[in-house]
């Protein structure tokens, strides 16, 4: 008697350590379910990660291939890269904390200036809205001039885009460029 319940009492508080840490572990997710709108298209999506940022991304990246899922190859390729640069998260609704990893990775850094610029950038005769964000005003604008140019070349693929990109970082001038300074 006293050895099966001696079996018995181990077995439960097995169990029972086993469903803590699983509590644990997703207390320490983010789960959202949100619609992702990409030209004029919403999609509903679901996904979890352990930061916000990072479920943001997810969620974009989900809503992109299934919008670009009925393409192949080079075609799809290109959707998705438009999409992600695109898309809009919108009626999110979430659950659940940020990883503890991720508020001591915040914690351990200091305070920092972020610049938050949107400009109109003209690549190969065509002006592009753009929205950049980085730590140096001088970061800033040369990822300006890179998303310009990613989209000047979008619709090209593999050696084509990378030497269309390379031509336009070249000569893509920003024209007019609003910049705001926060710090994080």
């Amino acid at each position: 008697m006293k050895k099966s319940l001696l079996i018995y009492i181990s077995v439960l508080v097995a169990t029972l350590c086993l469903f803590a840490t699983q509590a644990s572990a997703k207390d320490d997710h983010v789960s959202c379910k949100a619609t992702v709108t990409y030209q004029n298209d919403s999609h509903i999506v679901r996904e979890s990660a352990k930061t916000m940022d990072k479920v943001k991304k997810e969620l974009i990246d989900e809503a992109c291939d299934d919008v670009c899922d009925k393409l192949h190859g080079d075609e799809e390729d290109a959707c998705e890269k438009s999409c992600k640069a695109e898309a809009q998260i919108t009626n999110i609704e979430c659950t659940g904390n940020e990883s503890s990893d991720a508020d001591k990775k915040a914690d351990k850094k200091s305070p920092q200036k972020k610049y938050y610029c949107h400009a109109d950038v003209s690549c190969d005769g065509k002006v592009f809205s753009v929205k950049e964000h980085a730590k140096s005003k001088e970061k800033t604008e040369k990822k300006l001039k890179e998303e310009a140019c990613e989209r000047a070349c979008i619709q090209l693929s593999g050696k084509a885009e990378d030497d269309c990109e390379k031509s336009c970082k070249k000569s893509a001038v920003i024209q007019k460029i609003e910049c705001k300074e926060k710090i994080k």
